[in-house]
């Protein structure tokens, strides 16, 4: 789930031309298989020695067990290096 998700944070600075990122946001589903401070760790671990190592990573935590992305980890927004929030991934 979070190579998956470094993947598609890697896509979007790519494609926006971007170095890296000051922020990522995420939804972690209610059914997710791993929990917040899983996540965090393996984030961590993942993006060592990367342009996202200096990243903050952001994890909203649904209790929805109804949600079609219960199971998901939801990507919500990237604050792209030297950009303000915009609550939409950066310049997208």
């Amino acid at each position: 789930m979070v190579n998956d998700l470094l993947r598609r944070v890697q896509e979007v600075l790519r494609r926006e031309g971007a170095e890296g990122a000051l922020r990522v946001r995420v939804r972690l589903g209610a059914l997710a298989h791993c929990t917040e401070e899983g996540l965090r760790g393996r984030w961590s671990l993942a993006v060592r020695d990367t342009a996202l190592a200096r990243a903050q990573l952001d994890v909203d935590v649904s209790h929805d067990l109804n949600d079609p992305r219960a199971q998901s980890i939801v990507l919500e927004d990237i604050v792209l290096n030297g950009e303000e929030p915009s609550g939409a991934f950066g310049r997208t």
